[in-house]
Formats: C-alpha cells, structure tokens, sequence
C-alpha cells in the first residue's frame, strides 16, 4: 500500500477488552486494527460509494450549408432552418457533432465510478459506533462497530449544500450574455468554441436540496475550522444544573461560545486575541473550564471558558524554528536527499497548528502529569507541551518521525499516541516529491507510548512495525478519482490546505 493515512483514531472498545482498536483511513477505505498486537482485523469501503460522470451534450446544431470546401468566389449557399420540436432532422441539415466528439459521448454513457475519501473520522463515548465523512459525494456516515470488530454501516446523509447558492446561480443566468445559440450562423473558427461551451454548460450541476430532516440551530458568518462540545458548571448555578456549550472557531480569528441545545443560538462570549485563522481547539480531559487553542499565528493560547480570558500564551514558532536548527545539526535525522536548510526555514517562517490532544497520566510513584500533544502541517515531528498545575505550557519533548505528520490521536486508557506521516512527500515540504526507485517505502504510521515507569514518552518501535507492515500487504485498489484518473496518483487526495484559510496582505 503507497497512499498515507488521511486520518487515524485510536479507539477504546466497549467490550472487556481494554486494549482498544485503530481505525485507519487511506482514500475511501477504513482499516482495523489491533492495538494489542497491530493485527489487520478488517478493511471497510462502501460498495455504494460511487458518483456518476456527467454526460457530454451531444445536441446537433444548425449551421450554414457552407463548409470547408466551399468557393470563396462564388456566394455563400443558402441558410438551413433548424429542425422543428419532435422531427428527425433531414440530411440535408448540418450537425456541429463530429465523429470524435460522438465517441466522447459514448465514452460519456458507460458509467465511470470514483470512490470518494474518507477525510474525518469520530466515535462515540461508549465505543460502538463510528462517524466517518467522505469528501466527493459530501457524506456523512453512521457505522456501528461489531462484536468482532467489523464496520457495518448504519445510515447515510448526502447532498448537503447552501439554499442561497441557488439563488445566486438563477440570479447569474438570468443577466444577459451574448454566445452562440442553435440559430447562430457558424463559420468554421468557432464550432470548436462553440462544441466547448455546450459541454461546459452540461457539466453545470444544479445544488440538490436537503433529503432528510433537518433544522438550523447554529451558523457562522466565516468559515468553519472547528467544533467542540462541552458540559461545565457555572458558578453561578447549582452543580446540578450541568450546562452544554459548543464552542466553534472560524477562519476570522474567532473563537465563539455558544450554549447547548437547544438554545445554540444564543452567544454567552469570545475569546478573541489571535492575530490569524483558529485551526483546532482542545477542551483538555482533566478540566473542561479550559480551552487550549491554535491555528495560523506563531502562538497557542490557553483560556479560562467562563470568563473567555487568556490564561497563558505559548510560543509554539519559536519551538518548531529551534526544533529545524536541531534536526539539521544531526544528519542522521535527515534522510536522504534533504532540502536546504535555508529554503526550510523560509517556507516555515509561517505555521499552522493542524492537530492539538490532550493527555493525562500517572507515574509508578503516583505523580500526575498533564501533556498537549501538537502537530503543525508540513513538519515532521510531534511536540509535546506540559502542563502546569496554574494552566501554563512548556516545552517537554520534540519527536522526530520519518515524515510530515499529517494527523494525530490520543488515548488515555492505552497511554499511547499515534501519528499518521505524509509518505509522498520530502519532509518539511508539502510539494517536493520523493523518489522510491531504489528505497524503501517510508512508514505511514507511528506510536508513541508512555513509560509509568520512567515518566517518559518514547517510540513503540514493536506496535509501529507491525502496523506498517500490515498496511504494505494490503493490495493496490483499481479506485479512480473524479477526472477518471487512477488514484494511485499522488496527487488524489489532498494531505494539506490549511495555509488556504490564511488571509494575504498587500506585502504577501
């Protein structure tokens, strides 16, 4: 198997058994597997997940009955009329639809199927039912984790799009906008034009509306980074009387407040103080007044929820720029081919924070320690951050790993902390490509495990091989995206973006 993980979710079953599952997706499949002994258990892919291609127009156009072969000396032959509504044109009537353009659209009929990519992954508290989202078909998933831990698919929600984004494109086609019609007289330089805009407006896909039930209780007039619902006790009210929030971030800066429901509409406060898009949020699993934040400025942020105050401020830039230094003072952390120093640290001079969890665990001797484990996109390490009794982060450890961490997860009951690597592409680098002619395939998985008795995080060599190799004996698919490519390209899902949510200014 070539294609990196695009997400991973470290599972604790609702059974006896303790030692938990992986879940694991690569393009449209999910894989299982066994944290006790990194064991594939199972491999789900919706069979049901296919989209259709779009047919190509194929409509025939009247034209003058001047062709190629036609005098210029001698006047222009007389016009055709269009054929009526509901009769056969006759022979005598010209088609704008050559033989290659009639093989498209043959091509066009046969179904030609894509499965769409798995791109997020969550469960349920208890374990037994796993939420999977898959980008082509815009699809949110229901599946429920068997005895025998197999996928089964529950329900199915598609087609979710915006109400106004009709309106817009019926206020668009209804301005006028001169262009060939099937009365125009064509001359030979525009009927490729003329065929390409036909097409072009058959690939227009009108928005389907929402099929199931449905009712809007919250929305953001900026862009959506991320969701987190929390219960918390006010100080002002009983313990009793428990209180739900969501709290949301946006691509303005924005960190939002909002009650339960259902009452989601009502704001209670912001955190506001950072200077870039607020990629993900963390509500800490020791204290669920605190809320740890981070996104595309150089800082995470640590507030107080009831009172939407910073607690502390960490600079995590200064971290990832020494943690560079470091790595290149060691060739050995390197690998093969390495970019140059200077253009990493250049493409670096900007971060965004793509994955933040939280930790707790006991040592031997009883000590409570508190972890913010951290990714940033396009780097290949995990940062892990303590924290004090007070709330304030510092500096713990940097763990190098093969390649560019592209997500992460964190279970407490197992103590463990898996990361899925970017196998594509050379470390630091989103786009450069690396060249496996003569080398091994990079791991697309690693483990870290924490030592009760050492009271440190270190590599779980045994687990991560184990994985890796269960992964690479899984055969090649024959999936193909939505031009019809083969998904073996590389480029057929996108591992990275969230410098797309970054806002440009006139120096940029």
């Amino acid at each position: 198997m070539i294609h990196p993980l695009q997400c991973i979710l470290l599972c604790t079953l609702a059974s006896e058994d303790q030692s938990g599952i992986l879940l694991a997706a690569s393009r449209s499949k999910i894989f299982v597997f066994s944290v006790a002994n990194g064991n594939l258990i199972y491999v789900w892919q919706d069979a049901t997940n296919q989209i259709e291609d779009l047919p190509t127009v194929t409509q025939p156009i009247a034209n003058t009955s001047y062709n190629d072969s036609h005098d210029p000396s001698e006047p222009p032959a007389k016009r055709q009329r269009p054929s009526s509504p509901g009769k056969e044109p006759d022979s005598s009537s010209a088609e704008i639809v050559t033989g290659e353009v009639q093989r498209e659209s043959q091509k066009s009929n046969k179904p030609s199927t894509t499965n769409s990519n798995v791109i997020k992954l969550a469960v349920t508290s208890d374990g037994r039912f796993v939420v999977a989202v898959t980008d082509e078909d815009k699809s949110i998933r229901v599946l429920r984790l068997e005895d025998d831990r197999k996928l089964q698919q529950l329900s199915k929600r598609q087609g979710i799009c915006r109400k106004n984004f009709k309106i817009q494109a019926e206020k668009e086609e209804a301005s006028y906008a001169p262009s060939a019609s099937l009365r125009t007289v064509h001359t030979l330089k525009n009927r490729k034009a003329l065929r390409h805009q036909l097409n072009s407006t058959s690939k227009k896909m009108s928005p389907k509306s929402i099929e199931f039930e449905h009712q809007l209780l919250l929305g953001h007039v900026s862009l959506l980074t991320d969701i987190v619902c929390v219960s918390m006790t006010r100080q002002d009210v009983s313990s009793a009387n428990e209180r739900t929030y969501i709290i949301t971030s946006d691509r303005d800066e924005h960190i939002r407040i909002s009650r339960g429901m259902p009452q989601a509409h009502i704001i209670e406060r912001f955190c506001l103080g950072h200077t870039q898009f607020v990629s993900k949020l963390c509500v800490p699993c020791w204290d669920s007044q605190m809320l740890i934040s981070g996104g595309g400025d150089d800082h995470l942020m640590v507030w107080n929820l009831l009172s939407g105050r910073t607690i502390c401020t960490f600079n995590l830039h200064k971290w990832v720029s020494d943690h560079i230094d470091e790595r290149y003072a060691c060739s050995d952390l390197l690998g093969s081919n390495p970019i140059d120093r200077d253009v990493v640290q250049a493409q670096h001079a900007k971060i965004a924070v793509s994955d933040i969890h939280s930790t707790e665990t006991v040592t031997a001797v009883g000590e409570v320690q508190r972890h913010i484990v951290v990714a940033t996109e396009g780097v290949p390490a995990v940062f892990i951050l303590r924290v004090t009794q007070n709330g304030v982060i510092e500096r713990n450890l940097a763990v190098s790993t093969e390649g560019n961490v592209v997500g992460l997860t964190v279970s407490n009951e197992q103590h463990r902390v898996a990361y899925a690597m970017d196998t594509d592409h050379q470390s630091f680098s989103q786009s450069q490509v690396i060249e496996r002619e003569n080398g091994i395939p990079r791991p697309s998985i690693g483990y870290l495990s924490f030592s009760t008795a050492r009271g440190l995080w270190g590599k779980d060599m045994e687990l991560q091989n184990a994985i890796v190799d269960g992964l690479r004996d899984v055969p090649e698919s024959d999936e193909r995206t939505v031009d019809g490519r083969n998904s073996s390209n590389r480029d057929s899902v996108s591992l990275y973006g969230l410098e797309n949510l970054r806002k440009r200014s006139s120096d940029d």
